[in-house]
């Protein structure tokens, strides 16, 4: 059976030591493609190959001699997930993803509402980047606090995608600044969909001045994070606690099993 890899007693450990096993402890592993993203063929649609590929994500994960901190899904996906990982694993969900400035507030609160109704303790929610861009900080506060409040009444925890590529380093520092004064638990760098994933200038910045949880995403892959985490603590010192560091990915865990 699978051992659920949550450190008890939050540590550090120096990057050198840090074993793929801690590694994948720390990971949010993610399924989160549409049905639009694979081509009907050989007599099956669209919607059955995304199934058999979820469950074949999943079966790979529970099977798998360590598992990962959580899982994060689309919002229609978390009741199913929930029901076959059996409460093994975090379960977070996407929000406003993958295109943050053109999901009103209005349906981003839903689908937070929802997804924590179907069982999500975590929602990972995509910012309205654009807002940042043109100094809007009040209509970027406004959109991220009433997801926030929703999520937080029910006692899940916020992580606000900031799509990092599309950011200067001086829009992402005044993101995080806003973000350290609400009750938002991470800020995230990347969905995945858009430009560059997480880079080193901009992780440095994001855990500089937001002083609660970081999740490093997009891109992330063996040969990378390593230097992705040196970025974002420079003492080569690494906390082995979820609820500071985490590591969304799609690909390293396969990389890791593997060798």
């Amino acid at each position: 059976m699978s051992k659920i890899a949550h450190p008890s007693v939050t540590r550090s450990i120096s990057l050198e030591e840090l074993s793929s096993s801690e590694l994948i402890s720390l990971c949010d592993h993610t399924f989160l493609l549409p049905p639009e993203a694979f081509t009907a063929g050989e007599g099956q649609g669209a919607v059955r190959q995304r199934r058999e590929a979820l469950d074949a994500f999943l079966k790979g994960v529970l099977q798998a001699p360590t598992l990962p901190y959580a899982l994060c899904v689309r919002t229609e996906d978390v009741a199913y997930v929930r029901r076959i990982t059996a409460g093994r694993l975090i379960i977070a969900a996407t929000v406003g993803f993958p295109d943050g400035p053109r999901h009103s507030t209005a349906v981003k609160v839903v689908q937070a509402k929802m997804a924590c109704a179907e069982g999500a303790q975590e929602v990972d929610m995509v910012c309205n980047y654009e807002a940042l861009q043109r100094e809007d900080w009040e209509h970027f506060l406004e959109d991220v606090t009433c997801v926030c409040d929703a999520v937080v009444a029910v006692g899940g925890r916020l992580k606000v995608i900031l799509e990092t590529s599309e950011l200067s380093i001086e829009q992402t520092q005044a993101a995080c600044e806003l973000l350290a004064k609400t009750d938002v638990h991470f800020v995230k760098s990347s969905t995945g969909f858009s430009g560059t994933g997480a880079t080193a200038e901009h992780l440095a910045v994001m855990r500089k001045y937001f002083p609660r949880g970081l999740k490093i995403s997009g891109g992330v892959r063996k040969h990378t994070v390593r230097k992705l985490l040196a970025a974002a603590y420079n003492t080569g010192m690494i906390p082995l606690d979820p609820q500071t560091i985490r590591i969304g990915e799609s690909g390293l865990l396969d990389e890791l099993k593997n060798g």
